[in-house]
């Protein structure tokens, strides 16, 4: 059954990266396409099934149309939303529960965009990752962390527990972010920038290089 879904939803027509009027055809396109996906994704026994069985977990996700699906190590209760729309390196590790979503609903349209996710990243359990979402190599994000849409993450970066990152942030390579924080839309953390645990950062903010920020 899980190979089946997976055939009929290489076969379903193909929806890219756009903004979608609600009600319009593509709109029912996409809405059908993530209901068959739903018979795997709902279910933990089928899903699970797929995230733990190397093949299982090659043919359904290739089928769906993700990138690198072998090289990945997926924990239990994981789901991608619009699977088609992740683009996976190697050697990622996801974590329990973490749910990666390829859209959202705003201002009464479906927006569909790519997830990508570079070699050697570490996502933590219970985390959210919006669509629209880079996270480049070597990146370790904690547990329960939430990426908000069109975020886009550098290069060796350390997002920790509970952190909440809003839409369209910035996140240079090797900055460092404590738990617990929050990080308001439309900022930028540059180049090596340290936060300590719990600071809040207000949206269009820009975070100097270096430059650790204190309560």
């Amino acid at each position: 059954m899980i190979v089946l879904t997976g055939i009929v939803l290489k076969l379903h027509p193909k929806i890219n990266n756009e903004k979608i009027e609600s009600g319009s055809k593509k709109f029912f396109f996409w809405l059908n396409k993530n209901f068959i996906h739903e018979f795997v994704c709902s279910s933990s026994f089928l899903n699970n099934l797929t995230n733990r069985i190397d093949i299982l977990r090659l043919i359904y996700y290739k089928l769906c149309g993700v990138k690198n699906p072998l090289f990945v190590i997926i924990a239990p209760d994981v789901k991608f939303l619009d699977p088609y729309l992740l683009v996976l390196g190697k050697k990622i590790f996801i974590g329990y529960g973490t749910i990666i979503s390829g859209h959202i609903i705003q201002g009464g349209k479906l927006i569909v965009d790519y997830v990508k996710i570079g070699d050697n990243v570490r996502i933590g359990a219970s985390c959210f990752i919006a669509c629209g979402v880079e996270i480049q190599e070597s990146t370790m994000i904690g547990f329960g962390v939430k990426i908000g849409s069109n975020c886009k993450i550098g290069k060796n970066v350390i997002i920790s527990s509970e952190t909440i990152i809003d839409d369209n942030v910035i996140i240079e390579d090797n900055v460092v972010i404590g738990k617990f924080c929050i990080i308001g839309k439309n900022s930028i953390l540059k180049y090596k920038s340290v936060l300590s645990f719990n600071q809040i950062i207000k949206p269009r903010s820009i975070i100097d290089f270096g430059k650790k920020q204190m309560t």
